[in-house]
This record gives structure tokens, sequence and C-alpha cells, in this order.
């Protein structure tokens, strides 16, 4: 058998979206390794129409039983903004 890691503890169990979403924008500005001495750089931080697409995608995907509307899902969308 082979021993089964855990990278981030972070995905290790099921979250709230939001956590989820910030998260996954916050690895964009780095500071994890040594390398670059844990200061992140908000520079890297993705563009709000990026932002978008990804919730976009992101709420599709988890919420495709719900059958969310357009309007619903772009209300979605503003409120984790």
């Amino acid at each position: 058998t082979v021993p089964l890691q855990l990278i981030d503890f972070e995905y290790g169990g099921i979250n709230y979206f939001s956590y989820d979403i910030a998260n996954h924008f916050n690895e964009f500005a780095g500071g994890t390794s040594p390398g670059d001495n844990a200061t992140p750089d908000y520079s890297l931080f993705p563009s709000e129409e990026l932002q978008r697409n990804f919730c976009r995608a992101y709420l599709q995907e988890t919420m495709a039983t719900h059958k969310m509307t357009d309007k619903a899902l772009e209300e979605e969308i503003s409120s984790l903004l």
C-alpha cells in the first residue's frame, strides 16, 4: 500500500464555497514557499474578469442539480466577489 499524504489541509475536507474560492484566488499571490520569504505578491491576484469566470464555472458545476437561472447565478457571483 502507498501512504496518503495531504499537501494542504484545507483541501482535506468539505468547505464553504466562499472559503474554497477565496483560497484559490489567494494561491495566485504565492507567499507559501521559503523562496519568496513567505510574502504574498498581491499584484499577481487574478483580474475581476478571471474571478467572475472562475466563480461562474465553479457554481455551475457545484450547483448543477439546483438549476439556477442566469440572473440567480450572476447574483451569487456578485455576492461572492
